[in-house]
């Protein structure tokens, strides 16, 4: 299973990424204007990282499920269940 969370890295990556971004496009004139430029750069870049997370997601998924499946020597549908649940149900955590 650890295997599974190796693509977290990536999603960390791209956060990260956008993260240096919206503080490169944020004034510092004054706080305030820090903080309103800071959140609307953040604010523009929801919708990619989300979608990342999502890919990512699926990644973990086929991880998870063929390690399950190897581990267990299960050849039903039952590790994708389990693999969908944990990956997804993460990747939905991660939007609150």
């Amino acid at each position: 299973m650890g295997w599974g969370t190796a693509p977290t890295a990536l999603t960390s990556l791209v956060a990260f990424a956008f993260l240096v971004a919206a503080v490169g496009d944020a004034s510092m004139a004054s706080p305030e204007a820090f903080a309103e430029q800071f959140q609307a750069g953040l604010d523009r870049s929801s919708v990619l990282r989300n979608a990342a997370g999502f890919l990512v997601a699926g990644w973990e998924t086929y991880v998870y499920a063929n390690g399950l499946a190897v581990a267990f020597d299960d050849r039903s549908g039952a590790p994708w269940g389990v693999a969908v649940l944990v990956a997804y149900g993460s990747w939905l955590l991660s939007l609150i």
